[in-house]
């Protein structure tokens, strides 16, 4: 007799471990020396099943094991429900925070006080969001009221990659997981981007996200890059959109890869024609930069300095007036103020 014993969401995850064991355990007990061996094996593999999935079942019995507790501690306190979402929840079952943390959090103003101040010292706040440094980790918080927060939760939508669906509730430690990104850990497509003119966003998205939280890139994320790097741009609409997506994710593709990475990338037939079509090339910047990192070497690490020349060539002074620079993240400032220093240091190279 065999006895299994797991949570319900568990379940699903080693489900058709429980299922083939159960069949071959029916040939075993009728003496077929092949269903024996069939048997070990195949309980072998439930055993290792039941040991990826372990780390839920240790999470929902304990608060002791979530990573940052005294952050959720405080956050849960503040608001309704805290809920880590994305590609975060992956480091997050593993027992560490990863380097980017996406948090979601629902208040309800007829229970918080008016006059209570945000727990945490953040680093950055504007609209719904904050970002709070943590050991290690930048943890950005989505501020929503309870209204909008479970509209948002109960009907997520239909996510470009897999991991984008994934959540965890640090109120009741629950644990969803629609695609089955924790068991396969593969940045692989959900749905193609709506529109040609998102598939080089959608791209650099998936690329830092796979940097990340350590995603295996799938043959359609591979389909997805050879087009997304390889069109050929002549509108200046399309252009400036592609810049500007270049300009958000350099300091995330900087600080995860190398400055070959952001070359590949900004020297792609994308960006290369985006440029053109703004009047610039890639060959007129590429001296530029190489300047700037030779005069500044700490400028590679974050891509400053190819931020410095997109910024403040002229050609792209207007394509780029509404660009990462002022977005809503404290990686992107840093990186735009250090690129501002670069200006005010090195005039003559951009001139």
């Amino acid at each position: 007799m065999f006895i299994f014993i797991g949570r319900v969401e568990l379940l699903c995850y080693a489900a058709h471990y429980h299922a083939e064991i159960f069949v071959v355990a029916y040939d075993f007990m009728s003496g077929s020396s092949n269903s024996r061996r069939d048997f070990i094996v195949r309980a072998g593999a439930w055993t290792i099943g039941a040991a990826f999935v372990r780390p839920f079942s240790i999470l929902a019995a304990t608060n002791s094991s979530f990573p940052g507790e005294p952050v959720w501690t405080k956050l849960s306190h503040y608001g309704n429900s805290v809920q880590i979402f994305g590609g975060s929840v992956i480091g997050f079952v593993g027992g560490k925070l990863p380097k980017l943390t996406e948090v979601r959090l629902a208040l309800d103003p007829a229970v918080l006080k008016k006059s209570q101040a945000f727990p945490l010292s953040p680093v950055y706040a504007a609209g719904n969001l904050i970002e709070y440094e943590h050991p290690e980790s930048l943890i950005r918080i989505e501020q929503f009221l309870m209204d909008s927060y479970s509209a948002i939760t109960a009907n997520p939508g239909l996510s470009t990659y897999r991991h984008e669906a994934l959540t965890y509730d640090l109120v009741n430690r629950r644990v969803s997981d629609p695609y089955g990104c924790l068991y396969q850990q593969q940045l692989e497509l959900v749905q193609w981007p709506s529109d040609s003119e998102s598939l080089f966003a959608a791209y650099l998205t998936g690329w830092i996200d796979s940097a990340l939280y350590h995603l295996k890139p799938s043959a359609s994320f591979l389909q997805l890059e050879r087009i997304a790097l390889s069109r050929s741009v002549s509108l200046a609409k399309e252009a400036e959109q592609n810049l500007n997506d270049c300009l958000e994710n350099l300091p995330l593709l900087a600080m995860l890869g190398t400055n070959s990475t952001v070359s590949r990338i900004v020297s792609s037939g994308t960006v290369v024609s985006s440029l053109a079509a703004l009047g610039s090339s890639y060959e007129k910047l590429l001296p530029r930069v190489t300047q700037l990192m030779v005069a500044d070497p700490t400028s590679a690490g974050d891509g400053a300095a190819w931020t410095a020349v997109l910024t403040y060539t002229k050609e792209l002074q207007q394509a780029v007036r509404s660009s990462a620079v002022s977005a809503e993240s404290i990686l992107v400032r840093r990186t735009g103020a250090h690129a501002g220093q670069l200006v005010s240091r090195f005039p003559a190279i951009l001139a």
